[in-house]
């Protein structure tokens, strides 16, 4: 089955957090409310060299749109789907009651209490943006890319449909993958 994901090269990533700005700005989320955000992770020590130098790991982090979403499970009012054609996890707002189960089941902290309209919402991958849902099954629409990997400058972060998700190597602290199968892969 397709599954969308995105594909994050930490090598090409300088944190510069054009992605999550794009997505605030697509998304027009209030303040507090981050869809996608950029985390750093430093590690070693000032005066170490070789393996044990400081170094700082850079990621930009949203929904993964899991292949197993704990969080699909853990909502109450079934607020929440695995959209069937491209595996993307959709929030219906109109059935979220803001328990915050769903933040609680996530380990990626994907999902976002908006404390004006007392729901949770989290990513939909652009849904709008990338999809044509004027027929019967959606479409993915050519050249369209969701707004923060089209306002990646270093084009660290891209996105595809594929079979198959997991390849490299996770960042320090990265929740077990065979857990959920994040749709995911570290380049």
């Amino acid at each position: 089955m397709p599954q969308f994901g995105f594909a994050f090269d930490p090598l090409k990533c300088a944190g510069c957090h054009s992605c999550a700005i794009a997505c605030k700005a697509e998304m027009n989320t209030p303040i507090g409310v981050r869809y996608r955000r950029v985390v750093y992770r430093e590690s070693g020590t000032y005066s170490g060299t070789g393996p044990g130098a400081m170094r700082r790991e850079v990621t930009s982090v949203a929904c993964f749109h899991c292949a197993r979403p704990a969080c699909v499970n853990a909502c109450p009012t079934g607020a929440l789907s695995k959209e069937a054609d491209l595996g993307v996890v959709l929030v219906d707002g109109s059935r979220c009651v803001g328990c915050r189960r769903c933040a609680a089941a996530c380990p990626y902290g994907a999902h976002q209490f908006n404390r004006e309209t007392r729901r949770m919402e989290k990513c939909n991958a652009c849904w709008h943006r990338i999809v044509d849902t004027s027929g019967a099954t959606p479409v993915l629409c050519v050249g369209v890319r969701p707004a923060c990997v089209a306002a990646c400058p270093a084009r660290a972060l891209r996105f595809a449909v594929r079979a198959t998700w997991g390849a490299g190597t996770a960042p320090t602290g990265f929740y077990d993958r065979t857990a959920t199968g994040p749709s995911v892969d570290f380049e």
